[in-house]
């Protein structure tokens, strides 16, 4: 039987053997002529749909050694499966261990960002927090000052005759007065 299929081998093949003796008790068979033995042995292959090689330089083997040659051959075959198997399965073993350490390593990296994301969301929000502390202290200080101004004024208006803006007549400045300014010479001064 074939390991690989299962199914039987079979070596088609045929034997004629004649029997019989000559007049000197000698057998006849190797008497006989060597080319009418190969037409005949032709003659059965074809009647039977047999293959057969006339003139072949094949060297014959037995059944025996056919058989182990077969056997060989399929066993062969077998190992040349299972390593091919083998390497698909190393191949296999080798992604999918490509693909652990890809998952892990971008498990540990999305931890760490994550991580990062909490820290800066709770530094966003102490900021925000201390935005809004800094706000009310600017509002206080706003309100505070406004508080002073009101009371500087009206301890101003105590002692100096202070009039609001909008109650200030209006100063009418000569024309002349302006030209005069235009046409005098700009100097200018420093510091020193």
């Amino acid at each position: 039987m074939g390991e690989l299929t299962g199914q039987p081998h079979y070596n088609h093949h045929a034997h004629l053997e004649i029997f019989g003796l000559n007049s000197q008790g000698r057998g006849i068979a190797k008497s006989i002529n060597k080319e009418f033995l190969s037409n005949l042995q032709e003659f059965v292959s074809k009647q039977l749909s047999m293959e057969y090689q006339k003139g072949s330089n094949r060297v014959h083997i037995t059944h025996k050694e056919f058989r182990e040659h077969k056997r060989l051959e399929e066993q062969t075959l077998k190992q040349e499966i299972k390593q091919h198997k083998f390497q698909e399965q190393i191949i296999n073993i080798i992604k999918s261990t490509a693909e652990a350490l890809k998952k892990f390593f971008m498990s540990e990296q999305i931890a760490k960002l994550e991580k990062e994301n909490i820290l800066l969301k709770r530094q966003t929000s102490e900021q925000q927090g201390e935005i809004i502390r800094q706000r009310g202290k600017i509002k206080s200080i706003i309100e505070e000052a406004e508080h002073y101004k009101t009371k500087l004024i009206t301890e101003l208006s105590k002692y100096l005759p202070i009039s609001k803006p909008s109650e200030q007549p209006k100063q009418k400045i000569p024309v002349q007065h302006i030209q005069e300014q235009q046409h005098k010479p700009k100097t200018l001064s420093r510091s020193i």
